[in-house]
């Protein structure tokens, strides 16, 4: 695997943890969606007969795009980024870093799945 997807692992789990999710319940997202995440690049490596670096760089470049563009945000939305959302309480936060960890992690299994899936 791309060190991006096998050092993420360590990366993103201590940023979770920095907004305020508890260990275990990191440890426990990881045990689960990491691990289907890693394990499903790796079938879907092995269906398509490619290399999982191969794999992982497909999946990776599907999320590019969206992230180049720029978000247009309204002037109160920006004021609530940049001063309000920093200081929400440690359980916002964590909610926040969970919902979109979720959200992500989600859309990324089921990219894998249609690669699985495709001759």
């Amino acid at each position: 695997l791309p060190g991006y997807v096998s050092n993420c692992g360590g990366v993103l789990a201590s940023s979770l943890a920095d907004q305020g999710l508890p260990v275990p319940e990191v440890e426990g997202l990881f045990a689960d969606r990491y691990r289907r995440i890693v394990d499903g690049i790796l079938r879907a490596a092995g269906a398509t007969n490619r290399p999982a670096t191969a794999v992982a760089e497909e999946i990776a470049r599907m999320h590019m795009p969206e992230r180049a563009h720029r978000v247009w945000r309204s002037v109160p939305q920006r004021v609530y980024d940049r001063f309000l959302k920093p200081r929400r309480p440690a359980g916002m936060k964590a909610a926040s870093a969970r919902t979109d960890f979720l959200r992500s992690a989600d859309r990324v299994l089921e990219e894998i799945a249609r690669m699985e899936r495709r001759p």
